[in-house]
Order: C-alpha cells, then structure tokens, then sequence
C-alpha cells in the first residue's frame, strides 16, 4: 500500500459517536467537506487582507473538526496557528501553517470524497 493512500484522518471517535449511522456520519462527512472548503476560502481572503482576527477566528473554528475528524498531523500545528493568529508577530510562520494545513485538509478532502463517494 502506498503512503498516499494511507487516510490522514480517523474517524473512529466519529463513528462511535455516531453509533456507527452510516447515513448519519456521510452526513457528517459532507458537511465537513463543505464547511471546510468555505473555512479555506475565507481563510485565503483574510491572508490577502492580511485580517488576522478573522484568521484567528475561522482556525479556532476548524479546530473542533480537525480533532473531530482524527487529522492528527494538524491537531499541534492548529493550535500554534490560532496563537500566532492572536499574537499578529510572525506573520511568514503563520502563513506557512495555513498553507500546510490547506494542503493537508485539501487532501482529506480528496479522500474523504472516494471513500464516501462524494461528488
């Protein structure tokens, strides 16, 4: 198996909450998706603005379903983000975070979409 088709996500604390509802959870899958692409683009909006309050606010948003989903190479680089968000110091660093946590969530995206079949 290559690496690439390794999920970045795990959604074993999703589908316990869910009690395993495979109705419910593509639900869950569709909306993360959906809210995920709109965070993604308000988020590139606010870095051409450079508007750090509404980059703070949309990652501390995102936050819940980053844990939620299991992306755990994301968990520690968002909460760093949403502080440097906060501190407005190391703007370079902070936009280095975004665009990594957009490649990685572009790309739960794309698996998210085969596994559940998702247009």
């Amino acid at each position: 198996m290559k690496a690439e088709n390794i999920p970045l996500y795990n959604l074993a604390g999703l589908k316990n909450q869910t009690g395993n509802d495979d109705d419910f959870l593509q639900q869950m899958v569709i909306l993360f998706i959906q809210q995920t692409l709109e965070n993604l683009e308000k988020i590139n909006l606010a870095i051409q603005q450079k508007d750090w309050t509404e980059i703070h606010f949309v990652v501390h948003k995102m936050k819940s379903a980053i844990n939620l989903f299991g992306i755990n190479n994301l968990k520690q680089i968002i909460v760093e983000t949403e502080e440097l968000s906060l501190q407005k110091t190391n703007e370079k660093k902070l936009i280095e975070n975004l665009k990594f946590i957009e490649k990685v969530l572009n790309e739960c995206i794309v698996q998210l979409k085969i596994e559940f079949k998702v247009e």
